[in-house]
């Protein structure tokens, strides 16, 4: 992933002089982007760490009602 952002971060300064409102468009959202990632990736460490913790793992039963209500409260925060 690191290797196709600089990659494409080379190409932007390759045409920011001729494309200077597309680019800075397009950078900002990679940014947007790499920073969502980055978030994403540190909440999936901090499960890890917690996934390591327990002694058991979920029943699908258990799985379920967690996903259920995981959705729940993601439709409460964010609706659409």
């Amino acid at each position: 992933m690191d290797i196709q952002i600089c990659s494409l971060l080379k190409e932007y300064k390759k045409l920011e002089e001729k494309f200077p409102n597309i680019i800075q468009f397009n950078r900002l959202i990679l940014d947007f982007y790499v920073k969502k990632t980055i978030e994403l990736l540190e909440k999936c460490d901090k499960s890890l760490e917690e996934i390591k913790k327990r002694d058991r793992d979920f029943t699908k039963e258990e799985l379920v009602s967690l996903y259920t209500v995981y959705c729940v409260i993601g439709q409460e925060t964010h609706p659409y």
